[in-house]
C-alpha cells in the first residue's frame, strides 16, 4: 500500500527480512520509480519490478482507456474524467 516517506526506512527493513525473490512495487508512475531508484542500494538481492499503476487496474479501481484512444494524444482526456482529482493537480 502507499506510505509516507517517513516510513521508508521502516518498509525497507520489512521485506528486507522477509527476503523476497522479487519484489513488485506499485505506488504509480514515476513515484514508484523515484522511490526505487533513491532505495536501490538499501534492497538485498532480488528483482526489483516497477508496475506503477497496474495493481489498481487489475484489481478494477482504475480503468484503461479503449482501444481506439490507447497511445494517443486523447488517452489523457480519458484519464482526467476518470480520475480528475488525481490529474488536475499535474
Amino acid at each position: 500500500g502507499f506510505f509516507e516517506n517517513s516510513a521508508t526506512s521502516e518498509i525497507i527493513n520489512k521485506i528486507n527480512l522477509s527476503q523476497p525473490e522479487i519484489l513488485i512495487v506499485g505506488l504509480g508512475m514515476p513515484k514508484c520509480e523515484q522511490w526505487i531508484y533513491e532505495n536501490k542500494y538499501l534492497f538485498g538481492n532480488y528483482i526489483i519490478m516497477s508496475v506503477g499503476n497496474l495493481i489498481d487496474i487489475f484489481s478494477g479501481k482504475s480503468k484503461i482507456a479503449p482501444n481506439f484512444l490507447f497511445n494517443t494524444p486523447f488517452e489523457w482526456i480519458f484519464r482526467l474524467l476518470n480520475e480528475p482529482k488525481k490529474l488536475l493537480k499535474r
